[in-house]
């Protein structure tokens, strides 16, 4: 069987040839994954990192000029790799940046901090908390972080967010929600007035 090079499957792969373009995936999949790895540190996220990789590289397929002679596919994919793992730092370090930002202004503290024991456990419980909210999508995150720990008006949030003050509460209501399956009696409780 002739073994392709990287161009020839592309060719192919821009002519709709699953073969190719499986070919081209299995060839380089190790060695993306290695790369997301060395950038982003975590095995799982590699994993999720490079899948984004292949699938850009995928949509992308038919802007490739594969008639150009320097074309060097691995360095492309490559390229596109590390620049899926760069744009996910930035958006975590952003999102622990405003997640942090309200523990620092004492929004998230104990009730009886006369009492060491219990102080210890809401503060283990705040943590087990937070650590499910940066789960949250990040719009969803937002909204919860701003409303129950921040204490903004929903309208202060629809404005600052750019949305429906609807598409707010729904995503409060989905985030108390999801906060609930994952924490069961932990999850943020609705304001009384």
């Amino acid at each position: 069987m002739k073994t392709y090079t990287d161009i020839e499957l592309l060719g192919k792969a821009q002519s709709d040839s699953k073969e190719a373009l499986s070919e081209l995936c299995s060839r380089y999949y190790a060695y993306i994954k290695t790369c997301c790895r060395k950038v982003i540190g975590d095995n799982a996220l590699a994993e999720d990192m490079t899948q984004e990789a292949f699938s850009l590289m995928i949509a992308g397929l038919d802007h490739f000029d594969t008639k150009r002679e320097d074309a060097n596919f691995k360095a492309y994919l490559r390229r596109c790799a590390i620049n899926i793992c760069r744009k996910y730092i930035q958006h975590y370090s952003k999102e622990q940046q405003y997640i942090n930002t309200a523990i620092e202004k004492g929004n998230i503290r104990p009730h009886h901090e006369e009492k060491p024991d219990v102080a210890v456990l809401v503060k283990e419980r705040n943590g087990l908390i937070m650590n499910e909210i940066e789960r949250l999508p990040v719009i969803m995150k937002k909204c919860i972080v701003a409303y129950y720990y921040q204490e903004f008006s929903v309208e202060d949030i629809a404005i600052s967010l750019k949305l429906d003050t609807q598409h707010v509460y729904h995503q409060l209501r989905r985030g108390r929600i999801l906060l609930t399956e994952r924490l069961g009696d932990f999850g943020p409780r609705p304001k009384r007035d």
